[in-house]
């Protein structure tokens, strides 16, 4: 381990494998700031994947160096935050018809929960 290693001279681009976006580290999808690493280690708590749910990896890539990639993550369902209604767009009164709810989290995936 580099215990001195500063990210704000080798920032660290992190992607991913999954189809969605990262955010919340100090320069958007990297590690670039002299305090994103403590003794070499770096924390990335404040990732945040916004995206479909799925199976995936994440890739750190230093500006020079050799990237890394993490073990498989599975990535669930948020809370859901919508209700998706389907169903023909007009009804007759006394009429029938099938609807479907479906409860979505806020990236449009079906919230199983």
């Amino acid at each position: 381990t580099v215990t001195s290693f500063d990210a704000s001279s080798n920032n660290i681009t992190v992607s991913t494998s999954l189809s969605g976006a990262i955010s919340g580290l100090s320069g958007t999808t990297k590690l670039s700031s002299a305090g994103d690493f403590s003794n070499g280690v770096a924390s990335v708590s404040s990732l945040i994947y916004t995206g479909t749910t799925g199976t995936g990896t994440f890739t750190f890539s230093p500006a020079t160096g050799t990237a890394v990639t993490s073990a498989n993550v599975t990535i669930g369902a948020g809370v859901a935050s919508k209700f998706i209604i389907t169903g023909t767009g007009t009804q007759t009164a006394g009429g029938t018809q099938n609807i479907t709810i479906t409860a979505k989290d806020a990236s449009g995936n079906t919230a199983t929960t």
